[in-house]
């Protein structure tokens, strides 16, 4: 489970091809990974991914072509962000997100109010239930 509250900013060092996805090698310097071990979750733009491999300021996860899929900068060079998996007995600064994909929705219409912007997003009717 996650937040939904960026901890950090990353940046993907080095992706890779494998196999009908991708493996990428994240710099995380501010994120703390001294705490994360492998096969822990990390939300990296929102979607929960796994870490495979780790050193000091850096982790490793492979990425599906199903999550490449449905989720945008997963597959290229440039930042990401980043939150670690909640732990029992965390506090709860935003609200309760699984990190997983359940679809894909359209933007419908992007428009400015006042400082704040009104996001239209039609979401797949089998969804209703949960939105």
């Amino acid at each position: 489970m996650f937040t939904g509250i960026i901890q950090a900013i990353g940046k993907v060092r080095e992706p890779e091809k494998l196999g009908n996805g991708v493996r990428l090698t994240i710099s995380a310097p501010d994120l703390g990974l001294d705490q994360v071990g492998i096969g822990e979750s990390i939300a990296v733009n929102g979607a929960c991914m796994t870490v495979v491999e780790k050193g000091d300021d850096w982790f490793r996860i492979d990425v599906s072509a199903e999550s490449l899929s449905k989720t945008a900068g997963l597959d290229t060079f440039g930042p990401v962000n980043l939150e670690k998996a909640m732990r029992l007995g965390d506090r709860v600064d935003g609200h309760l997100v699984s990190g997983h994909v359940d679809g894909i929705g359209q933007v419908v219409s992007l428009e400015q109010v006042a400082e704040s912007y009104k996001l239209v997003i039609l979401a797949p009717r089998k969804l209703a239930p949960c939105l």
